[in-house]
């Protein structure tokens, strides 16, 4: 096999091109679905000198004691597996020396148990999207002391009890529900944070949850959460507690941004008092119920707010403006939005500011969509 970058096998008949595998040398990403893969298979696919990125759909190793040869697979994802403990321990224990990247299918019970009796000392990036992590499973991450970046999803109920100080001490990205970015910041040179809970930060709350982003060693410069408060006092706070701050994505249900963005721009008029470092800012917000059409922007309410974030941020360069279908996911990729519901600003190498409509499609994603940038 001399070609097959990336490679999809499903079923039966992927049987008879496993003893191929190992003398592919342009493989890298494979992709197994409803497949049990026995002792033979295995050592065929660990032996790709090339392969790196390796997933599983409804797929499984069966547990074998034939020794294997060592792999050089550093990314291993599950995509609806069977909640089998024994054919994931056996998987894990034999990629542990060279698994750089694991991502967990939302439905597997038996993660917890994985990260304290499994080392994977090349752990960098964990995901898991699914069952609520609680303080007691955050302390077997101890073993896990390499990981920089991790994923946990919104958990179904609050997250409770403390967190230990002293697991993850690499962290650096963590996108987590509120509650647990809250402990898990703190003492950690973590730059990124996002709350997957989407939980809205009201105005009595606001200074309370950035003073936890504050105690990063090293200063938070992305955040991303959702809120309702006018952008004036967001920029104050984010100038207060994170100083650093260089890209902020801000989430909101409210009309009132929307259909009345004055109320967006009160309080104040000052220029060059926001968050001094911030470069680029995201205001995100949520089509009204009912609305079946791809939603639209409004481009003169967005030059209200966007002339109260330039006057107050001086390092300004780029405001993007989102609007997210009522039904969809709020986190929607943007290149996964359709391009009447993305609106840019982009300021130029002269330091002119441009407007642009943002494609989707790969071919236009970095291009103007439907014409030339149009300055303003």
């Amino acid at each position: 096999m001399r070609s097959a970058n990336p490679l999809t096998l499903a079923g039966h008949a992927s049987r008879f091109i496993f003893t191929t595998l190992s003398t592919s040398t342009t493989l890298r990403s494979l992709t197994l679905f409803r497949v049990e893969v026995g002792a033979s298979h295995q050592k065929a696919i660990v032996s790709v000198p090339t392969l790196r990125d390796m997933t599983l759909q409804e797929s499984l190793f069966v547990p074998t004691n034939e020794p294997m040869p060592r792999t050089a697979i550093t990314s291993l994802s599950f995509k609806q597996c069977f909640n089998l403990e024994a054919p994931m321990k056996h998987i894990l224990n034999l990629f542990a020396g060279s698994l750089d990247t694991l991502d967990l299918d939302a439905t597997l019970i038996f993660t917890h148990s994985f990260m304290e009796t499994i080392r994977l000392p090349h752990l960098a990036h964990l995901r898991h999207g699914g069952i609520q992590w609680r303080a007691i499973d955050m302390q077997k991450l101890s073993f896990q002391s390499t990981i920089t970046t991790l994923f946990l999803g919104p958990a179904n109920t609050p997250h409770t009890g403390v967190i230990p100080p002293g697991i993850l001490p690499q962290l650096r990205s963590l996108s987590a529900p509120l509650p647990v970015g809250k402990q898990l910041v703190p003492g950690r040179p973590v730059t990124y944070f996002r709350d997957t809970s989407l939980k809205k930060v009201c105005a009595g709350e606001l200074d309370d949850t950035l003073s936890y982003f504050a105690k990063s060693t090293i200063g938070i410069t992305y955040l991303e959460m959702c809120t309702e408060l006018a952008v004036p006092s967001l920029l104050e706070a984010l100038e207060k507690r994170v100083p650093r701050i260089k890209r902020f994505r801000l989430m909101t249900d409210s009309d009132r941004f929307r259909h009345n963005p004055e109320y967006a721009t009160t309080h104040r008029n000052e220029t060059g008092t926001g968050a001094g470092a911030l470069k680029e800012v995201e205001i995100r917000f949520r089509a009204w119920a009912g609305c079946h059409a791809p939603p639209l922007i409004s481009t003169s309410n967005c030059h209200i707010i966007f002339g109260a974030l330039e006057r107050a941020c001086t390092a300004l360069e780029v405001v993007t403006f989102t609007v997210v279908g009522a039904s969809e996911r709020f986190e929607k990729d943007e290149n996964d939005l359709p391009p009447q519901s993305i609106y840019k600003l982009c300021k130029t190498g002269a330091g002119a500011w441009e407007e642009r409509w943002w494609g989707t499609t790969i071919s236009t994603r970095d291009t103007p969509h439907s014409c030339s940038p149009r300055r303003i």
